[in-house]
């Protein structure tokens, strides 16, 4: 079976470019309307060159033996299309383009130096492919992480993003997603994410005071200054960008009023707080490297307290707008709330090796097989280790289901159960540990209208930030992907 995508040129896409005014001119408004539908948005944009690289030939944009690899997977004669689906109709698939990093932040244990440390072209076509060749799945949110991702060239995402157009199959939702430190924004990035409808993540360690002293450079520069005027570039070309802030014992000890400021000041719609995490592995926490649960809910309550009264309509807190959400009843959009996670959320590193999400990153018990060696579906089918993860949090949840909250976090995440039950002294496993936080946004929101609650529900739901990829988190939710 091949790819239902068909093969164009440069050559081609310049024609129609030229030919779209006569075209358009013989046409009737609902024809026009219909015009527009069915074609890129983005040739009708001033700016229509920018994507011209996705409608190469597969000789005008691939290495010779780039296009030998391309041209097998395209035939897809190495899969069993008749075996059993078990992907999910909806997935999120964290690609490790590159450990490498240019920071050394005192916490982070995803950064790797050495050979062999970048995703060649196999593996990111394979990984491609193999998400997208069943019909069965119906969106793919691909989430570029790092290590720090922009030490790659963009010729490297021009590949991918070619790649997804050739292997996307009619009425799948493509969307893409990048976690950046911010330090290497240039122009000709911001403009690459403006016109490929990038969604932006970056990462910040709260205010200056905070995110110099952790997030510096090889060697040892603080980076606030960097960030900081990153964040404002892409603000200035209108590429929305959100944060993802980890929490530790710093953070906590600084107030959540300070570092909600902080974010106020760097205007960002959107932010995440990411509970800061050991190294796996290891037997006890040591230093900075872990922030015991119940502080990290406790941060959240006073965080709650100084955003929801004034600030909830200027930024999106996204633990605490999605929990609201989940409490009116609504699908949860943040991935530790949404429960059965694992299968749905899926990291492939620069080697083809498949794991659950990157809290695990170095956990053998939760790497699911290599993309090398067979395809995706098929690894996930046959992988024990997929199937004992599921066991695990199966049973796990089902401790909590008499918790009165149960149906709103839905036993929270896997991984931070985990550090509870290594960590946290006399954790009985029977509720996730969010009551009190509940109990508080239950009682702040008691005496509002119906009517507000809901308008505010909704305002949550089509805001372009919600957190579906793991560490990443922060993502838009968006229907009209590539």
């Amino acid at each position: 079976m091949t790819c239902e995508r068909t093969v164009t040129s440069t050559a081609t896409y310049r024609r129609l470019l030229d030919k779209l005014p006569s075209i358009e001119a013989k046409l009737s408004p609902r024809q026009r309307a219909t015009f527009h539908a069915v074609l890129p948005r983005e040739i009708f944009e001033p700016n229509n060159t920018s994507i011209e690289f996705l409608f190469a030939a597969p000789d005008e944009i691939l290495a010779p033996r780039e296009l030998e690899i391309f041209l097998r997977l395209r035939e897809s004669k190495d899969v069993d299309l008749a075996a059993p689906c078990v992907l999910r109709p909806s997935m999120v698939v964290v690609i490790k383009a590159t450990r490498l990093c240019n920071l050394r932040c005192t916490y982070c244990n995803s950064w790797k130096a050495g050979p062999n440390q970048v995703m060649g072209f196999e593996v990111l076509a394979k990984t491609t492919r193999d998400a997208l060749l069943r019909p069965e799945v119906r969106h793919v949110n691909f989430v570029w992480h790092g290590g720090e991702v922009m030490l790659l060239p963009i010729g490297f995402f021009k590949k991918a993003l070619w790649l997804q157009r050739m292997f996307k199959r009619n009425g799948q939702v493509i969307t893409n997603s990048i976690q950046t430190n911010a330090t290497r924004l240039n122009d000709e990035w911001i403009s690459f994410f403006a016109s490929m409808r990038f969604d932006v993540g970056v990462s910040i360690d709260g205010p200056r005071e905070i995110h110099d002293r952790r997030r510096r450079t090889v060697s040892g520069r603080p980076t606030w200054n960097q960030v900081r005027a990153g964040i404002a570039r892409m603000q200035h070309a209108n590429v929305p960008c959100a944060v993802l802030v980890v929490v530790d014992r710093d953070v906590v000890e600084l107030g959540a009023q300070r570092l909600l400021h902080c974010l106020l000041e760097l205007k960002v719609p959107g932010a995440a707080l990411l509970n800061v995490l050991p190294p796996n592995g290891q037997a006890q926490a040591t230093g900075n490297s872990y922030l015991p649960w119940s502080d990290y809910v406790m941060f959240l309550r006073e965080m709650f307290r100084c955003w929801w009264p004034t600030h909830r309509h200027q930024i999106d807190i996204a633990d605490l707008s999605t929990l609201m959400r989940n409490l009116s009843g609504r699908a949860p959009n943040l991935c530790v709330y949404a429960g059965d996670c694992m299968g749905q959320f899926l990291t492939i590193e620069p080697n083809g090796v498949v794991s659950a999400c990157d809290k695990y990153v170095g956990d053998g018990e939760l790497e699911f097989g290599n993309l090398l060696e067979a395809d995706l579906n098929q690894l996930l089918a046959v992988s024990k280790n997929l199937a004992a993860a599921r066991a695990s949090a199966s049973s796990e949840v089902s401790r909590m289901s008499n918790c009165k909250y149960y149906a709103v976090c839905r036993g929270g995440c896997p991984h931070d159960r985990r550090l509870n039950r290594i960590y946290q002294a006399g954790w009985d496993g029977h509720c996730c540990g969010l009551t009190d936080l509940l109990d508080e946004i239950s009682a702040a929101t008691h005496n509002e209208t119906a009517n507000e609650r809901s308008n505010y529900a909704n305002e949550m739901s089509t805001n372009r930030y919600s957190t579906d990829a793991g560490t990443s988190r922060l993502h838009k939710n968006n229907s009209n992907g590539r």
